[in-house]
């Protein structure tokens, strides 16, 4: 198997896109990711685009020949990825598959989900379509529902505790207020979490992602010619891919999921690499509970200890293992697709790559954090739902200290918000008026 390389990535800001459709989200991204690595159109042999509902609320099918075609893109496969939340995800690994296997030297692959112009119930019943309809969700179970017993079933099987919970988006949020591409950009107290609005017992409003428009781009390629685009490649250097139980009853444990924890296992043992080597993680947190679950089941803490983790401090930017500097869901936004490059409700996936500083791993780390972990950065990106995860893992390699103004981001999988660039620069930031629309809350309208 040949190595792989990320030599370019795009992002677009993830929020309410008024007026700006699909296609031409995806077309902003993918543009971006060609510019960004310099690869010309006819270098471009194959196009994978993950998407999850645009049939449900766009009603729009076809995208991935579609959105090539605006690009220039022209005689080559092109493909539409679905796998939920990890639909990008899977697109990105199946690019890293083409060129690994000697099929293809240069490939494109996206994310892109268009959310906002739906109402918050119509969101939900298709996000719905993620889970086992005659056995669960036309009983009436929605995600919300789903992550609602999860959780309470955590609290009782683990001592956590609301407070625990609620500090997950209290940290989140306030990664989330310094990543200019986030959908919401304000900080919130414990206060305000515990006292949101309630959506499903015990998760409120501020436990809740918002439903967000966006898309994610990388352009990949053979290792032994990253050279001709960039000198400061990111390395694939290890995949994991898995599945698990499509059903809460089928779960053998309500607070694990067996794929992310199958998955991460495969991705550490193809880097050489263990849980405590790893130095900043991206995680799942589509409910704030969902990432004290995927911070146990990708090993960082103890089964149990994931809530305590929080209120300890690990978990935070200056922590032990800092997880979703970038705000997470809970602060980006979830146009479900392209947040992070592998993410899925019944299939998971790990990626291990090996990046320079050009594109890093944590948006703001400080000098002395930095120094102390020396000149290799490790980070994980896991995503899923309640039918398991796709994660990623990368290794980077550092060539030179970082600053508290480094951005270094996550965008090697098709992207998180913070793709690209040093805060402040090119994309300005998205401000409302009321910071948390429940209207704009996925999940806000399903009890």
């Amino acid at each position: 198997m040949r190595g792989v390389s990320v030599v370019g990535i795009g992002c677009t800001p993830f929020g309410k896109h008024n007026g700006i459709g699909i296609i031409d989200l995806a077309v902003q991204a993918c543009r971006e990711a060609l510019n960004d690595a310099g690869v010309p159109n006819e270098r471009v042999e194959a196009f994978y685009l993950g998407n999850f509902v645009s049939e449900a609320l766009v009603h729009q099918g076809s995208l991935a020949p579609m959105v090539a075609y605006r690009l220039g893109l022209r005689e080559i496969p092109c493909t539409k990825v679905e796998g939920a939340c990890a639909s990008s995800g899977i697109a990105f690994r199946h690019g890293v598959l083409m060129i690994a296997s000697g099929i293809c030297d240069v490939v494109l692959t996206a994310g892109a989900e268009k959310m906002t112009s739906s109402e918050t119930t119509t969101v939900t019943e298709a996000l719905a379509s993620a889970g086992d309809a005659e056995s669960e969700m036309r009983l009436g179970l929605t995600f919300p529902g789903t992550f609602g017993i999860i959780m309470r079933r955590h609290m009782y099987q683990h001592g956590t505790t609301r407070e625990q919970v609620a500090m997950v988006s209290v940290k989140n949020r306030l990664n989330g207020s310094a990543n200019p591409k986030a959908h919401f950009q304000k900080a919130v107290t414990l206060d305000e979490v515990l006292e949101s609005r309630l959506i499903c017992d015990p998760l409120r409003l501020y436990d809740c992602p918002p439903i967000s428009d966006g898309a994610s781009a990388a352009g990949l390629c053979a290792s032994e010619i990253a050279g001709e685009f960039t000198d400061r490649p990111i390395d694939v250097i290890g995949s994991g891919h898995a599945m698990g139980p499509g059903t809460l009853f089928e779960m053998t444990d309500l607070t694990t999921f067996e794929a992310t924890v199958i998955a991460a296992r495969e991705a550490y043992r193809a880097a050489g690499v263990s849980p405590s080597d790893i130095d900043v993680a991206e995680v799942h947190d589509c409910f704030s509970i969902a990432e004290i679950a995927a911070t146990e089941d990708l090993g960082f803490v103890e089964k149990g200890k994931g809530g305590r983790a929080v209120e300890q401090g690990l978990t935070a930017l200056d922590g032990s293992i800092p997880i979703n500097p970038s705000g997470g869901l809970l602060a980006k936004g979830h146009p479900v697709a392209p947040p992070a490059s592998p993410r899925s409700m019944r299939s998971s996936g790990s990626f291990v790559m090996r990046r320079s500083i050009r594109y890093g791993t944590l948006r703001s780390v400080s000098p002395k954090t930095s120094a102390e972990r020396g000149r290799l950065a490790r980070s994980i990106s896991s995503s899923g739902g309640k039918h398991g995860r796709i994660l990623r893992l990368s290794v980077r390699h550092l060539q030179e200290p970082l600053s508290p103004s480094s951005c270094l981001v996550w965008a090697l999988w098709g992207g998180d918000p913070a793709v690209g660039d040093p805060i402040g620069s090119r994309a300005a930031p998205i401000v409302y008026d009321d910071p948390h629309p429940a209207s704009q809350v996925q999940g806000a309208g399903a009890v």
